[in-house]
C-alpha cells in the first residue's frame, strides 16, 4: 500500500548546486544546459524542469544585459517548501518594474518570474545583490 507521498530518498533530503558564470552571450544557454542537468539528476523529468528553465534564463538573461559584471553566481536548492533559483552578480542595482508597450521586445520578466513563483526577492549583498525566485517542487 502507498501512501501516495514520495518516499524517494530525493524527496527527503535538501539538495543544492551552484556554479560561476561568465556573463557573456553564452551565459543564459550555459546556465540552462547546468540547471538542466542537475534537475535531472534529482529526478526532474524535462517537462516538470520547463518552469525552472524559463526563470533561469529572465534572472540570468538580465544579470548578463544589466549588471554590468563579467561574471555571476547560480544557484539551487530543493527542498521541502520547493525549488529556490537565485542568481547573485556585482551590480546593487536593484530590478524595478517598468510600464511595457505590447510592441517592446523586452521588459515582461517580472510578468513571467511573477505568474510562475510562490515568492522572490532581492537581497542585498556587500558585493552586490541577490535575485532569488521559489518554485512550487517541480517533482510534484
Amino acid at each position: 500500500m502507498t501512501s501516495g507521498a514520495d518516499d524517494s530518498p530525493a524527496a527527503k533530503q535538501l539538495l543544492s548546486a551552484s556554479a560561476d558564470l561568465l556573463l557573456d552571450e553564452h551565459a543564459t544557454a550555459h546556465a540552462r544546459g547546468l540547471i538542466r542537468a542537475m534537475l535531472a539528476s534529482w529526478g526532474v523529468s524535462e517537462d516538470d524542469a520547463y518552469d525552472t528553465l524559463l526563470v533561469v534564463s529572465e534572472l540570468v538573461g538580465n544579470a548578463t544585459r544589466h549588471s554590468g559584471h563579467i561574471a555571476a553566481q547560480i544557484e539551487i536548492t530543493l527542498d521541502a517548501f520547493g525549488l529556490l533559483v537565485a542568481v547573485r552578480d556585482g551590480s546593487g542595482v536593484v530590478p524595478e518594474r517598468r510600464v511595457v508597450d505590447p510592441l517592446d521586445e523586452s521588459g515582461r520578466g517580472y510578468l513571467i518570474i511573477e505568474g510562475l513563483a510562490v515568492d522572490w526577492g532581492v537581497d542585498d549583498e556587500p558585493d552586490g545583490k541577490r535575485v532569488w525566485v521559489l518554485l512550487p517542487d517541480p517533482r510534484g
